[in-house]
């Protein structure tokens, strides 16, 4: 019962943050037998959430310890029985001295105490290097598992060995009764465009499983894609991969030689995720997909399962491309026309879907200007309250947000901006912050009603009471619906300034328009070039008629559009 709840309560967590949350795939999932969920960790504590929210199964998620000890995460984490696990840099501790390899690729210690602060397991992460310690020889002289070279005098952190031991039993036991796990590979959070090398533990935990129960284990992976998720009202994909049955063999290759069979099935996860996850370089070479495939085939044009097939088609033609023809010329002039577009549009305030609906005639342009500014205004008038509580709230919780990302980013060497953590703690200090602003709020409503009857004492007492029960289960589902009219609200203005320009500045919008066409063209000419050979069985037949051709070049370049060319 309290699971659901809170299940509902993430839901409306979703439903407060972002404008919009698209699941493809879903039906993908199994209904019952032991199940491990894999997901991409790009957005710290809502990622959890998101799954948790939209997934059909009831899921245990492995959580790090400091975070299950936080108060509010802890008590959400708590109701959703996650299982904490220490991770080693959550110990992490300064070294004494400093750190230098030698010839023999072993390191040796300047002022140090290696045989006081480490032991063999331990890890050593220098600025430019991190490695497992083999043995520790003296004070000054540790051998690693591998020879290191090119390390100078540095600073170090000491991560001790876990013993993971309890969290294994633990996973193994619930995979046995037939629950779902779920485990970010990853490890920790961060902001990049790629994956991070993903860690064994979840081999060990289904293997094991496996080995130990004579089970069949089934892992899900699952892609979470954020539209610059860090931002209030931003949109999320919740990509729901197709499961994989472990084999009985690699189970029973892992009795024999454990480290080959974690090989192979990490080697298959991380396969798997790239499936259901779009990722490029960097993120403006991520943003040239996602304008390539909007070009190509515009987001309205699709639902939102194909167009997430596209961009992750579009993200590998990308790679591919990159990674093979380096000087190709056609994709160089892809680029070229991608970079200019997207900051011509930039200049202009626009957005490639403005872009094509900014022709209209003067007499539609003016009838539709009217009830647009009719609709603002309504909007604005009814969601006043909520601009209001937005500029107070909203300027606390950023601050608070934005001390958070500096704290995370300072303490990480994997994290870009620390954008994965913004979006949590906005969610953790917006909803904390709003409930209580709503208690004061009924507070005042109560003793307000209470001086306003003229009733006896008692009914006084009691009729307030109600206006105050009554003002706490209206008024959040009046701020949600305020929040609604706004996002309408923000549209209809962005539509009025797209028909504005195009009436006084037709240049402009035909410049932009021409250099679309044109980058259209270049994607298209690309897709055509090189789908037969990245996609090669989804190679058209020469009888197909122009449209079928393209729908087949859609499909096998996942439509340029969508992973951004522009």
């Amino acid at each position: 019962m309290f699971y659901l709840l809170t299940k509902y309560f993430l839901k409306l967590c979703a439903a407060f943050f972002f404008q919009e949350v698209d699941r493809v795939g879903e039906h993908h999932t199994p209904i019952t037998g032991p199940l491990i969920i894999c997901g991409n960790h790009s957005n710290q504590f809502v990622d959890p959430l998101l799954i948790l929210s939209q997934c059909k199964r009831e899921t245990s998620f492995l959580i790090a310890e400091s975070s299950y000890r936080k108060r509010i995460v802890g008590f959400f984490a708590k109701l959703l029985h996650a299982i904490p696990v220490k991770r080693p840099q959550d110990y992490a501790k300064k070294g004494t001295g400093k750190i230098c390899s030698d010839a023999s690729g072993k390191i040796q210690g300047i002022g140090t105490k290696f045989t006081l602060e480490v032991k063999p397991g331990d890890m050593i992460k220098a600025t430019s290097v991190e490695f497992t310690i083999k043995s520790v020889d003296s004070d000054d002289l540790i051998t690693p598992l591998s020879p290191i070279s090119d390390l100078k005098n540095s600073e170090f952190k000491i991560l001790p060995k876990i013993d993971q031991s309890e969290i294994y039993e633990a996973v193994q036991n619930e995979l046995k009764r037939g629950r779902c796990i779920g485990i970010f590979p990853e490890g920790g959070s961060h902001d990049r465009t790629t994956p991070l090398p993903l860690k064994a533990g979840v081999c060990l935990m289904a293997l094991g499983a496996m080995a130990r129960y004579n089970i069949t284990v089934t892992i899900q992976c699952i892609g979470l894609n954020y539209y610059q998720g860090h931002r209030f009202r931003s949109k999320a994909v919740i990509n729901f991969g197709v499961p994989y049955s472990i084999p009985r063999e690699l189970a029973t290759l892992y009795l024999q030689d454990r480290k080959q069979a974690i090989e192979i099935l990490l080697r298959q996860i991380e396969s798997r995720m790239k499936e259901v996850w779009v990722t490029a370089p960097s993120y403006e070479e991520l943003s040239h997909v996602f304008m390539a495939r909007r070009v190509f085939k515009p987001d309205d044009m699709e639902n939102p399962s194909k167009l997430m097939e596209m961009n992750i088609k579009f993200a590998k033609g990308y790679r591919y491309i990159k990674e093979k023809y380096p000087d190709c010329e056609e994709f160089k002039t892809a680029i070229n026309l991608a970079t200019d577009y997207t900051k011509n549009l930039k200049l202009l305030g626009l957005k490639d879907s403005q872009v094509r609906s900014s022709k209209l005639s003067k007499g539609t342009f003016l009838i539709q200007t009217i009830f647009s500014i009719i609709r603002i205004l309504l909007a604005f008038v009814l969601s006043l309250p909520t601009w209001v509580i937005a500029v107070v709230l909203g300027t606390l919780i950023y601050k608070q947000a934005e001390k958070e990302r500096q704290k995370a980013l300072a303490s990480s060497s994997v994290k870009i901006h620390g954008w994965d953590v913004l979006a949590s703690f906005k969610i953790i200090y917006g909803f904390t912050y709003f409930a209580i602003f709503s208690l004061l709020l009924g507070i005042f409503v109560f003793f307000y009603s209470v001086c306003n009857f003229y009733a006896d004492l008692f009914g006084s007492y009691y009729d307030a009471l109600s206006i105050y029960l009554t003002f706490l289960i209206i008024w959040p589902g009046y701020m949600y619906v305020s929040i609604i009219l706004s996002d309408r609200a923000l549209g209809n203005f962005t539509k009025t300034y797209v028909r504005a320009l195009s009436m006084c500045s037709p240049k402009a919008i035909n410049s932009v328009i021409q250099q679309r066409e044109q980058l259209k063209q270049s994607v298209k000419a690309l897709v055509k070039k090189f789908m037969p050979e990245i996609f090669p069985e989804l190679k058209h037949k020469k009888n197909k008629s122009t449209y079928e051709l393209n729908d087949s070049i859609n499909d096998a370049f996942g439509f340029l559009s969508e992973i951004g060319f522009s």
